[in-house]
């Protein structure tokens, strides 16, 4: 499952949510989308988007259904998502975050950590890299990242000396 949207908050007394959406894909929220709805670690319920609106930055969407989630407070942790098969393959060397994270990352043949996440910046994006609690952030171009081998979980790199720095104990 990926996960393409996360709820913020009620909008007005209808069906309708505020989302931060986390999808490049436009189309995934255009009326008539299924998506599923549902807490990280629980279920996920299907749910059509009827209409799209924005309110200040934030997306709004209304489903066709009755939707019943309770009042959100902090802590709360509600989605949505698609099913992996229904995502665009991606351009050659392009990847989804989702791909990216948890892979094993390698300096020169040396474990140096895992990918905790995906930064995007306006100039490129940053794999955040974590080993023991410490994070280094390693800009995701050609220079830096020569393989990534998704079969095998792994991303291969050849940084400028001193950026692993921060990992060392």
């Amino acid at each position: 499952m990926i996960y393409v949207g996360k709820i913020i908050g009620h909008h007005g007394k209808g069906k309708a949510l505020k989302v931060e959406p986390f999808s490049d894909v436009v189309s995934r929220f255009q009326p008539g989308s299924s998506l599923l709805m549902g807490c990280v670690g629980g279920d996920f319920f299907p749910v059509t988007v009827e209409k799209v609106f924005y309110s200040g930055q934030k997306m709004v969407l209304r489903f066709k259904e009755d939707i019943s989630i309770p009042i959100l407070s902090p802590g709360d942790d509600w989605w949505l998502a698609v099913k992996e098969q229904f995502s665009p393959i991606p351009a050659e060397g392009t990847y989804y975050h989702y791909q990216l994270i948890g892979l094993s990352v390698y300096e020169r043949g040396i474990l140096m950590g895992h990918v905790c996440s995906v930064v995007e910046s306006l100039t490129y994006d940053y794999l955040e890299v974590e080993k023991s609690g410490k994070h280094v952030l390693v800009p995701f171009i050609r220079e830096f990242i020569k393989q990534v081998d998704l079969e095998a979980g792994k991303v291969f790199t050849n940084c400028p000396v001193g950026l692993w720095d921060e990992l060392e104990d």
